[in-house]
This record gives C-alpha cells, structure tokens and sequence, in this order.
C-alpha cells in the first residue's frame, strides 16, 4: 500500500493496523511504502516487494 502523510495521524493509523491485522489473519501481507518512497526510491521499493514474494513463494514448495 502506498501511503500519503494523512496515514501517519493517530486515527488513520490505527486504522490501518485494524485493517492489516484483519488481512494476515487471511494470509494476506501487507507492505506499506510512503509516496516519497516510490517516488523517489523506486528500485528499493521493488526489491522489497520481490523479496517477500521469493519469501512466500518458497513457503509454498
């Protein structure tokens, strides 16, 4: 997920942790990068992304 800065105030970030708690109760990971990140980050971010894909994909073998 790509956050913007309203997501670091107190009520949008416990409502995310709510809602991440809820998706990797259903196996569901989730990455949160800010926008600055991807925009100015972009390989760093996608070396995490495959990173955690390699990660489950050999959970799965």
């Amino acid at each position: 997920e790509i956050d913007g800065s309203h997501h670091f105030e107190a009520n949008h970030s416990h409502q995310d942790r709510q809602r991440d708690t809820m998706l990797e109760k259903e196996g569901i990971k989730v990455l949160r990068f800010h926008n600055g990140q991807v925009l100015n980050e972009i390989e760093t971010v996608l070396e995490v992304i495959w990173e955690e894909v390699e990660k489950r994909l050999s959970r799965r073998k």
